[in-house]
């Protein structure tokens, strides 16, 4: 998470597709600061998570999922970001 959180500084990025879990720690922070950019993510996991309430809304694909499943949450992040006075 620390080298991601740094990916965010250094880069420019388009979008982003996170595991809730990684390694024993939850991406929320990160997915925070993604929120604030206005950089679309989608969030994964092979749980029955329970996402904080600012997080409902977020597209999600449970794993394992079809690359169908994949695509089509991608696009649904990426076009919340296009329409003025979302995000």
């Amino acid at each position: 998470l620390k080298a991601l959180d740094a990916l965010v500084d250094a880069q420019a990025i388009d979008g982003a597709l996170l595991d809730i879990n990684l390694g024993g720690e939850l991406v929320y922070p990160l997915a925070d600061r993604l929120l604030e950019r206005n950089i679309p993510f989608v969030l994964t996991s092979g749980y029955d998570d329970n996402v904080p309430e600012r997080f409902a809304d977020a597209p999600r694909c449970g794993k394992p999922y079809r690359l169908e499943a994949l695509t089509q949450a991608l696009e649904q992040a990426l076009q919340a970001r296009s329409v003025p006075g979302s995000g």
